[in-house]
């Protein structure tokens, strides 16, 4: 798993763009690199753009332990972010929206087919979300350093 981790200028908007076959690990690692980030902060919303992320290829126990994962780290930081997350396709909506139900109320979270769409929720309840970040000019996903 290959992944990205931007924030806007005005730490308004958290991007996380993943790609190729999930992996725990992975999920673990952008955490890890997310809220180190100096300009990450607990209520920072989250666009993740798993277009590229082979969702669909996550066995439902793999998803479980993600989605605790997060729970678990999210709470211990008290930080309850609202996420969107972007696929590409019904299985990997299906995988997201199973993620969804598992992650339970720790944060807002939607799935979305649309950039668009997901930055327009977001913008709902997030000052200072931008129209079109320019991390989401549909660069590919670039393995972590």
């Amino acid at each position: 798993m290959n992944w990205t981790i931007n924030v806007t200028d005005n730490s308004a908007l958290l991007i996380i763009t993943a790609a190729g076959e999930p992996d725990v690990a992975g999920f673990q690692a952008y955490f890890a690199a997310a809220t180190a980030h100096p300009l990450w902060h607990p209520k920072i919303p989250a666009l993740c753009d798993f277009r590229s992320l082979e969702a669909h290829k996550a066995s439902n126990s793999m998803i479980h332990e993600i989605a605790q994962f997060f729970r678990e780290n999210l709470n211990r930081l008290d930080a309850h972010p609202d996420v969107a997350l972007v696929v590409k396709g019904p299985s990997d909506y299906g995988v997201a929206r199973i993620y969804e139900a598992a992650a339970g109320d720790f944060s807002r979270c939607s799935v979305f087919y649309s950039v668009d769409k997901a930055l327009e929720w977001l913008a709902e309840n997030n000052e200072g979300i931008p129209a079109r970040p320019a991390a989401l000019e549909f660069k590919p996903a670039r393995p972590s350093v």
